[in-house]
Formats: structure tokens, sequence, C-alpha cells
């Protein structure tokens, strides 16, 4: 079903190419609000650890499992989660269709005729805007502070992800898309702030080559640049990493914790410690 919406969702974009921006007539709108109910609907919930998909590595088999059964967050959460076992994703276009697009305002889906709109390349911080510039340990309270200046072009997203303990980001150019699981997109712009909740939600937050702000169309930047701001444990993991990307060329960039590091190889800005054939 997933690939015969897809299609649809192709052909309406390839529809109204020559004017992205102008609203769609009221058959479209319908179409696309009809599809939206259907990617609503709800299907049934796997047992913890029950396998759905599966690829293979050099290093095993990786499974998109069941849904987490953890609680909380934080340390208690990280014990339990480990490292991007529960809910790994293994297709990200289908995690949009299920987890964001229902959340989609009926008014804003001719903006999202493609996954993440259109944000698609999950990739890590350009080289040339990632500046660490706060780092600080108090060791009375064990507890550390973060500053981390980034930035990424257009068309990009973060990997899916959870954080252990709350985030947050500062916009200071760009519009950057905040995608939390279960909720509908939202758009900030430069001078404006948002929060990632600690737990269970996966997220990602994408440069939208045509983002829309306050229900209207706005002109991206090049490139966004943000601060973000973490308080966390001293040693204590901030980012669980649960995506597996799978490649043009059919073969996986495994994304999570410890299994890349930062590069300068485009488009990810990140290389494969354990290339995934």
């Amino acid at each position: 079903m997933s690939k015969h919406i897809i299609f649809l969702l192709a052909s309406f974009l390839a529809a109204n190419a020559a004017d992205s921006l102008t609203a769609p007539s009221s058959d479209a709108f319908a179409d696309l609000a009809d599809r939206r109910r259907k990617w609503s609907d709800p299907e049934p919930a796997a047992a913890p650890g029950q396998q759905q998909q599966c690829i293979q590595g050099p290093d095993g088999v990786y499974c998109k499992s069941g849904e987490t059964t953890c609680s909380g967050s934080g340390l208690k959460w990280a014990a339990c989660q480990g490292e991007g076992e529960f809910g790994l994703v293994v297709n990200a276009t289908e995690w949009w269709y299920k987890h964001i697009y229902p959340h989609i305002p009926d008014a804003e889906l001719q903006y999202y005729t493609e996954p993440f709109g259109g944000a698609t390349q999950p990739t890590m911080y350009r080289g040339d805007l990632v500046k660490q510039t706060l780092h600080e340990k108090n060791e009375v309270q064990g507890v550390e502070y973060k500053h981390l200046r980034g930035g990424r072009t257009a068309g990009a997203r973060a990997p899916l992800h959870r954080h252990d303990f709350s985030a947050t980001t500062h916009v200071l150019q760009g519009y950057v898309t905040l995608f939390l699981e279960g909720h509908a997109p939202k758009t900030y712009a430069a001078g404006e702030s948002y929060y990632m909740p600690p737990g269970g939600l996966v997220m990602s937050a994408g440069i939208m080559p045509n983002p829309v702000y306050n229900g209207r169309p706005v002109v991206q930047s090049e490139y966004s640049i943000n601060i973000d701001t973490n308080a966390n444990p001293i040693g204590a993991r901030v980012t669980d990493f649960v995506e597996i990307e799978l490649r043009a060329d059919g073969s996986y960039f495994d994304w999570r914790n410890g299994r890349y590091e930062r590069c300068a190889e485009l488009p990810r800005y990140a290389c494969q410690r354990n290339r995934m054939q």
C-alpha cells in the first residue's frame, strides 16, 4: 500500500510542479485529505521484541522491533533502551507516513508532497558550520552543559533519533522544521527556539527546501545555523540514533551510536565504521 500512496503523491507533485506554491484544486485537496485519513488507520501492534523487518549487515542481522516497553527518561530510560535496539527505523519513508503525515493539518498538506517536506537526506552538521561553543562540567552537581553550533544544507535533516534527556535548539539562520513522532511538523525561524522531549518519541529536524511557516510558504536559506543546548549527568548519553538509511545503491548506512564517525564525506558529513552491504 505504501508504494501505491507514494506513487500517488509523486504524481500529484509532478502535476503541480509549475507552481508549487499555488493552492491545489478542490478535487486534489480532497484526494490528499483522503490519503491522510487512510494513513491514519491504525495497524496491528507488534509484541515487544517481535521482528517486523530485517536487513543483513556484516556483523549480524538488524531488525525493526516492536514498540519499546521502556518508560521514564534520563538514566533509567537509557539503561532500558540500550543502543537503539527498540523501535529501530529501517524505512524512514514508512515512518514518516505512519507517524507524521496523518497529523499534518489539511490546509498544509499541499506543502508535504514528499516525506519530510523534501528534507530527505539524513546528515550530521556540515563540517564548516559545526563548533562546540560551550562544554562545562560541574562536578558538585554532577552535570555537564553543552552548546553546539551547527547547520545543514537545505534538503537535509537529522537522522531519526530519541533523546535520553531534554534538549533545546535555538535557530540563528534559516527555517528548521521539527518532525516529532505523533505531532504535526512545526517550523521555527531565526530567533526562535524549540524543545525536544526525552523518552520514547522518535524525531528529526529538517531544512525543508520550501518550508511552510505559520501556514504560509517562505523562502529558505541555502543552509541553516542553530545552537543545540544540553544539560545532562556527566558522561551520560544525550542522543540515541535509531535510523538505518537505505542508500541509492541498495546498501545501508547505520546511524546508530558508535556505528559512524564525523568526516567530510558528502552528502552525510559522516563515514561508516562498520560498512553494511
